[in-house]
């Protein structure tokens, strides 16, 4: 059952994509969520792609490499949050959350990542490296800002920006929810 979910939830992360780039590609939202949401979707099949493996060396470059896009995905959700405010993100900010995931993509090659995956008959999980926290941390900051930035605007909006804000920061906090419980699965 849970890798046949995690199948279903990366494959609508792919529909609600392709249906708002199909809608307007040339639009810079849609075009930040299209990639936001393809990322997610992708890191989203961890289960239903490792219980795929045939054994262990599989499973372990599956999840190696499913965590390579996965360190992407708070800054590119980060950068959708900026999109929808149309608000300007400062250079420092952009360079660091650009080099934090590409310090992370790196590392999802490596046991500091990514030390293995266990078994949990018969899914697999992944076992933190040394500096999985760390992407924990990055993870929880970025979503935490976005969120604390989409509720402040959300206080102050009126009319249908209100309703659009209140979606927005219900999926964020979901999303947020996902990423938290993915992670427990690396320690419970």
């Amino acid at each position: 059952l849970y890798p046949s979910l995690s199948l279903v939830a990366g494959l609508v992360c792919f529909c609600f994509a392709s249906i708002v780039i199909v809608k307007d590609k040339g639009n810079k939202k849609n075009r930040s969520f299209f990639v936001a949401s393809v990322l997610t979707g992708i890191w989203t099949l961890f289960p239903f792609l490792t219980s795929l493996a045939k054994n262990y060396n599989s499973a372990l470059l599956i999840a190696r490499l499913l965590y390579l896009f996965a360190a992407f995905v708070p800054t590119a959700w980060y950068y959708f949050m900026v999109d929808i405010l149309e608000v300007e993100i400062s250079k420092k900010k952009a360079a660091f959350f650009v080099f934090m995931s590409i310090f992370f993509g790196v590392l999802s090659f490596t046991p500091f990542f990514v030390k293995g995956v266990g078994l949990f008959a018969p899914n697999f999980y992944p076992v933190p490296g040394s500096l999985y926290s760390l992407f924990i941390i990055f993870f929880l900051l970025v979503f935490s800002e976005i969120i604390l930035k989409l509720y402040l605007v959300f206080k102050n909006a009126s009319g249908y920006r209100k309703s659009q804000f209140f979606y927005v920061c219900g999926a964020y906090a979901a999303g947020t929810l996902s990423g938290v419980l993915h992670f427990l699965s690396a320690y419970t």
